[in-house]
C-alpha cells in the first residue's frame, strides 16, 4: 500500500507546475475563483490519498490525470442550471495577466472532454501518449479530441496554442491557494470532512454497479419463483381479469406524436398515432420514418426541469460523418424539432454519441431549439412496435 506523503513533498510538487495546474483548472471552470477551489481540493487529495500521491508523485501526466478527474467530477456533479441566452463567459479581471478574447470564449465553451487534451497538446507541447494518460483516454482518442476542438472553435493549433499558454494566475495566486490550504488543514475537522468527499465521489461512481447488481438479484428471485429454479414449484398464477388485458390497454399513456422527418431533402410531418410517451417509443417511431440516423438506438436519457440529454449510440455520430452538412443540419433541426414537439417545456437540450455532442457546421441541437419547421406534405400513420 502507497504511503501518504510529507507535507514538504506535497508543496514541492505542487509549485513545481501550479501555474499550469491553474490554466487547466481556469480552463473547465472559467473563472480563478473556481480553478483555486479545485487547486484546494487537488491538495486535499494529494496529502490524504495515498493512491493520488503515487500517481501524481510518479510523472506530471499523473498529476495533471489527478487534475483533470477533479475537473470532471466537478461538471458531472455541478447543479443543473438554466441556461442564459446569450450569455458569455466573464472577463478574466484586471488582476490576471492575460484578458478575455474571441478565441478564448470560444475555447471555454467548449465540452469539458476536450479542454484537457487541448490544453497540454497545444499550449505545454505534450505527445499524445502523456496527454492521453493525463485525460484519461488512449492516444488515438487524445488526437481526435484535439483535432475536433479545434474545429469545433475555428482556431488553428498555433492560435489556440498561443491563447492557451496565455492562461496563468496571478504572482501571489498560487501561494494564496496553499496559504488557504494550510488554514483548512489545522481545522479539527479536515481529515474526516477529506475522507467523507472522497467516499461520496466513490460511492457516486458506484451506484451504477450498485444498482445494476440489486437488479440481478431481483431478477433472480423473480426467476427463481416462476420456474422453481431452486426446488419449488413453480408460481402458477390463477387467472381473473387482470390477465388477458391487451397491451394498450395496460400502457394507456398514450398520444399522437409529431414526428419531422427528412425525405430527399425536405421536410415531411407524420402524425403517429397511439404513440407511447416515452423517449424510448419517440426515438424509435424517428428511425423508423426517417427522423433519426438509422440504426441508432437509446442509451440513456436524463431529463430534469427544462433540460433533456439523449446518449444515442455510436451509429448516430458515424451517420451524421458520412454526409454532407446540409443533410446533416435538416437531420439535426428535424430531431430538435421532434423532441419539442413531445416536450414543449425544453429549454436545454444535448445530443451525445460516442462521448461527443452531435454537432453540424458549430451547430447543435441546442441551437436548433425554437426553429420553425415547414413541411411540404403531413401524414397521418399509427404507430410502429
Amino acid at each position: 500500500m502507497a504511503e501518504s506523503p510529507e507535507l514538504r513533498q506535497v508543496e514541492q510538487l505542487y509549485f513545481s507546475q501550479a501555474p499550469r495546474l491553474f490554466a487547466l483548472c481556469y480552463l473547465h471552470t472559467g473563472g480563478p475563483k473556481g480553478a483555486a477551489v479545485l487547486l484546494h481540493t487537488l491538495l486535499c487529495d494529494l496529502l490524504l490519498s495515498p493512491r493520488c500521491w503515487k500517481q501524481a508523485s510518479a510523472h506530471d501526466a499523473g498529476l495533471f490525470r489527478c487534475a483533470h478527474t477533479l475537473c470532471m467530477d466537478r461538471y458531472w456533479n455541478r447543479p443543473r442550471r438554466k441556461k442564459k441566452k446569450g450569455s458569455v463567459p466573464a472577463s478574466p479581471g484586471s488582476s490576471l495577466p492575460f484578458t478575455m478574447t474571441d478565441a478564448l470564449r470560444a475555447l471555454l465553451d467548449l465540452p469539458p472532454q476536450y479542454k484537457t487534451a487541448l490544453y497540454l497538446r497545444l499550449a505545454l507541447g505534450w505527445s499524445l501518449e502523456d496527454t492521453a494518460q493525463a485525460a484519461s483516454c488512449s492516444p488515438k482518442k487524445a488526437g481526435k479530441l484535439v483535432e475536433k476542438g479545434l474545429k469545433r472553435t475555428s482556431l488553428t493549433p498555433e492560435r489556440a496554442g498561443a491563447v492557451l499558454s496565455a492562461i496563468a494566475p496571478t504572482e501571489s495566486g498560487p501561494q494564496e491557494v496553499w496559504d488557504s490550504f494550510l488554514i483548512s488543514r489545522e481545522d479539527k475537522g479536515f481529515t474526516g470532512s477529506q475522507r467523507l468527499r472522497r467516499f461520496k465521489r466513490w460511492l457516486d461512481s458506484a451506484i451504477p454497479f450498485i444498482a445494476l447488481g440489486v437488479v440481478s438479484l431481483c431478477a433472480l428471485a423473480y426467476c427463481s419463483v416462476e420456474y422453481g429454479w431452486l426446488g419449488a414449484e413453480a408460481y402458477t398464477p390463477t387467472p381473473s381479469s387482470g390477465y388477458g388485458v391487451d397491451s394498450a390497454t395496460i400502457y394507456s399513456v398514450k398520444k399522437t406524436a409529431s414526428i419531422y422527418s427528412v425525405d430527399k431533402g425536405e421536410i415531411v410531418l407524420y402524425s403517429v398515432t397511439n404513440c407511447p410517451l416515452s423517449h424510448q417509443a419517440l426515438l424509435q417511431q424517428m428511425v423508423a420514418l426517417g427522423g433519426a440516423p438509422e440504426g441508432a438506438s437509446l442509451l440513456s436519457v436524463e431529463q430534469e426541469g427544462g433540460l433533456i440529454a439523449w446518449e444515442l449510440s455510436e451509429e448516430a455520430v458515424q451517420w451524421f460523418r458520412s454526409v454532407s452538412e446540409t443533410e446533416g443540419e435538416q437531420m439535426l433541426s428535424a430531431m430538435a424539432a421532434t423532441i419539442s414537439a413531445s416536450w414543449p417545456d425544453v429549454e436545454e437540450l444535448h445530443l451525445v454519441s460516442a462521448g461527443e455532442e452531435l454537432a453540424v457546421s458549430g451547430k447543435t441541437a441546442q441551437d436548433m431549439l425554437g426553429q420553425k419547421l415547414t413541411p411540404v406534405r403531413t401524414v397521418t400513420t399509427p404507430y410502429r412496435e
